[in-house]
């Protein structure tokens, strides 16, 4: 037999853009921009720049092109060495315009514990330090015959190995051993501050020095912290204590990446906690961050492009507008779609080969169950192979939920989102497409349901099974007659019309139409609904009551 004809998805990188990468949406534009303020000497520091955006926008990118041109100002204290930057202008002469700019990237999400944020905050710096020339010349001095001029560095050091395990230094630091009370987060400030800030002055400027004060047109430092946002609201306020140290220190800017509505949350859920005014967390955060830079939503034409570049093999470029719609304009969840539904449609079609499904139908029903997952669920839980309209009917109240009729979503208002609606008025035209059969093979992702066995060829009994049904068709004929004659004439001949119509046999309390069992319910009270504190139940749901019922006929089995 031949082969199989395997696919294979293809997947879309969600790391941040490479340096040889191209940026999307104008970030290299907003990267100069931020990169020229913050390298430009007449800006004043110490400075905190915060860069909003919902998750998936391109905050941590941003940065990362942020710091990669402020690196090229490494060259401005050389002058044997040529200055190429790339967010100066042609006719600018970049030293005399711009500063040394010394970067580091801090994750602070990845720390934990009350002393530990400072400490690897303090860490990844004297890192940095240690990366270039400057640190042969820290184990130089303190190699020289130990004098009160540097015993200060020696002193620092040490105090940085206990408190922020800052590494070796390749010299003995015995001989600056001393006791000091770091049990707090601030307590390194309190007692090495000056030493500290000698140190940062130092390495900015190249060589050790004897002033403790950073001349902010020489050269500064800057300081990206990314994913704050990913932190629990205790570590974010740990993160902005241990920043506001430095924020009294010329010389020193931090970059935040962040949305602004979680920063602020914590900021609110931590002054309200220890009992202060709302307006307090307000004002403590607009004094924290001086500038802020909320990241736009991308506009249509640049998704367009952006979609149709991810997609060059052209199979989900013509469906840019409805992918980006779902995703909401954001492009790591435009990614995420497409990822899905690539790797989704690959199984497919190695599972169920030449089903005949549609690929456009596919990416529709894909994109509006990513858009919304609620409404899925529900969709999911109400789905019967024996009624497949049941579907079809729902999905018709949601089409006309989002052409205005809010009414058809009583059922299910509780799932929708405007997501979904806009969704839904892009895929109003294909509404027909969505047929019983189609939906049950997009919900299952399965093969189309076969056709039923057509009425002129009924399905083959064994004589034994025949011999059976028939003893069962007697025997409830006779229990038939027996319950007629014993009913109430109204009731019995409601039941004789019935059955007439049908033409269906009854067993006593049994009854078969279409091939489904059928049991006769007494009547009585009945609990209808679900409890409060069901976890699961829908609000259609509540509340849970008793109503009282006449007798009727419920399916054994659907």
């Amino acid at each position: 037999m031949p082969r199989k004809h395997f696919e294979t998805p293809y997947i879309f990188s969600d790391l941040p853009l490479e340096q040889s990468d191209k940026a999307h949406f104008h970030f290299d534009d907003f990267a100069a921009t931020l990169a020229r303020l913050i390298a430009d000497k007449s800006t004043r520091t110490p400075l905190t720049i915060g860069i909003s955006g919902s998750w998936g926008a391109g905050k941590t990118t941003l940065l990362r092109r942020i710091q990669r041109m402020l690196d090229q100002t490494d060259t401005l204290d050389d002058p044997t060495k040529p200055s190429v930057l790339g967010f100066a202008n042609e006719e600018e002469n970049p030293q005399s315009r711009f500063r040394v700019c010394k970067t580091v990237w801090f994750d602070a999400w990845k720390y934990a514990g009350e002393d530990e944020i400072l400490a690897a905050l303090l860490r990844v710096i004297v890192v940095e330090m240690q990366r270039g020339a400057f640190w042969e010349k820290v184990i130089a001095e303190l190699k020289k015959p130990s004098t009160e001029k540097i015993r200060w560095l020696g002193v620092l050091l040490n105090a940085l190995t206990n408190f922020a395990s800052a590494g070796t230094y390749g010299v003995n630091l015995g001989d600056y051993t001393v006791e000091t009370p770091l049990k707090e987060a601030s307590a390194f400030f309190d007692y090495f501050d000056e030493s500290f800030n000698r140190l940062l002055a130092s390495w900015l400027k190249g060589s050790i020095l004897d002033k403790n004060e950073i001349d902010e047109s020489d050269a500064i430092l800057v300081v990206f912290i990314d994913d704050l946002d990913r932190c629990l609201p205790g570590k974010i306020i740990q993160v902005l204590e241990a920043v506001k140290l430095f924020l009294d220190k010329t010389g020193c800017v931090f970059v935040l990446g962040a949305h602004t509505d979680v920063i602020r949350e914590a900021v609110k859920k931590h002054y309200t906690e220890a009992g202060l005014a709302e307006q307090d967390a307000a004002d403590y955060l607009d004094k924290f961050i001086q500038l802020q830079f909320n990241l736009p939503t991308a506009p249509e034409s640049e998704m367009e492009a952006y979609v149709r570049r991810l997609a060059n093999d052209g199979t989900f470029a013509q469906h840019w507008k409805l992918v980006t719609t779902g995703a909401g304009y954001n492009p790591r969840k435009v990614k995420v779609f497409l990822n899905d539904m690539s790797l989704r449609w690959a199984i497919w079609q190695n599972v169920w080969q030449k089903t005949g499904v549609d690929f456009d139908d596919f990416v529709r029903w894909e994109v509006l169950m990513r858009a919304a997952p609620l409404f899925q669920k529900r969709i999911r839980s109400i789905y019967d192979p024996a009624q497949p309209d049941t579907i079809v009917r729902l999905l018709t109240a949601a089409f006309n939920w989002a052409a205005g009729d809010e009414n058809a979503a009583a059922s299910f208002k509780s799932d929708t989102n405007e997501q979904m609606k806009r969704v839904l008025v892009e895929l109003k035209p294909f509404q027909e497409r969505f047929t019983p059969a189609v939906l049950e093979s997009l919900l299952l992702l399965s093969a189309p349901p076969e056709k039923p066995v057509s009425a002129e060829k009924p399905a083959e009994k064994p004589a034994k099974a025949e011999q059976e049904l028939a003893g069962i068709a007697l025997q409830a004929q006779e229990r038939k007659e027996k319950r007629l004659r014993e009913a109430p004439e109204e009731a019995r001949r409601a039941t004789q019309e019935a059955m007439a119509e049908r033409g269906a046999p009854v067993l006593e309390n049994r009854l078969i139409l279409g091939g489904i069992e059928f049991v006769l319910i007494p009547a009585g009270k009945f609990i209808m609904g679900s409890k409060d504190d069901d976890p699961l139940a829908y609000e259609d749901e509540k509340p849970q009551h008793t109503l009282e019922l006449p007798e009727f006929w419920m399916a054994k089995f659907p």
